[in-house]
């Protein structure tokens, strides 16, 4: 009954979520500029396009060309979902990311800042970052494991959780292996470092969620380049 009543409104609700999806323009047009289009850029084109040609009807509308087809020919609506559904998806990866680096950050501190380090003088505190391979280490009831080694004396239920998920200690001698950031539960353990530094297991957990994300993977390449 109103065409350009109806078109004016769109136009109107439609302006804030461009302003709010800027980005999409800003990155995704450069972009495209510079030979590499991405996802960004074919959000900005296909709204874009939307909303020129819908902008044009809106137009013609108010100039009495044919109103009531051109009201039937008019896309605001799908600028504005494409724009609100993309931002909700990258907002939804955002907040992953933010968990995942909180996670990263809470399994970094795992590892105990000092150890007991047993050589010819007897035993002596020293910073986890001096231990070398062959060390011998005392890990007291209590004490975290600081690096991947194996067990040379002793006996122990050892809280490897936040390895495997298993919530149940587990039993470790002689000759068994033990990780860096496990938790020594009630008895005394004598091990022999193996894995220092960035080879230990939880180091080279936290490095693959790193580079995980921090990198694209294959198919999502792809996806941009289609």
């Amino acid at each position: 009954h109103s065409p350009l009543a109806h078109a004016v409104v769109q136009f109107l609700l439609l302006l804030p979520v461009l302003y709010l999806g800027r980005n999409f323009y800003l990155d995704g047009i450069p972009a495209l500029l510079r030979g590499g289009p991405n996802m960004d850029s074919l959000i900005a084109i296909g709204t874009g396009a939307a909303f020129v040609y819908s902008t044009w009807n809106m137009v013609e509308i108010a100039l009495g060309y044919d109103p009531v087809a051109r009201a039937h020919d008019l896309y605001f609506e799908s600028a504005a979902m494409l724009i609100a559904l993309v931002s909700l998806g990258k907002y939804l990866e955002a907040r992953s990311k933010a968990r995942t680096t909180d996670a990263i950050r809470q399994l970094m501190q795992l590892t105990p800042d000092t150890a007991t380090l047993i050589d010819e003088n007897g035993q002596r505190q020293v910073v986890v970052a001096e231990i070398q391979v062959s060390d011998r280490i005392l890990i007291r009831p209590g004490e975290r494991i600081p690096v991947d080694g194996i067990i040379r004396d002793g006996q122990s239920a050892v809280d490897e959780s936040m390895l495997t998920g298993e919530s149940m200690p587990v039993m470790k001698g002689s000759g068994d292996e033990v990780f860096g950031g496990t938790l020594n539960k009630n008895g005394s353990l004598t091990m022999e470092a193996q894995k220092v530094g960035r080879d230990t297991m939880l180091a080279r957990i936290v490095r693959l969620v790193q580079d995980a994300q921090g990198t694209k993977a294959p198919i999502g390449n792809l996806a941009d380049r289609i």
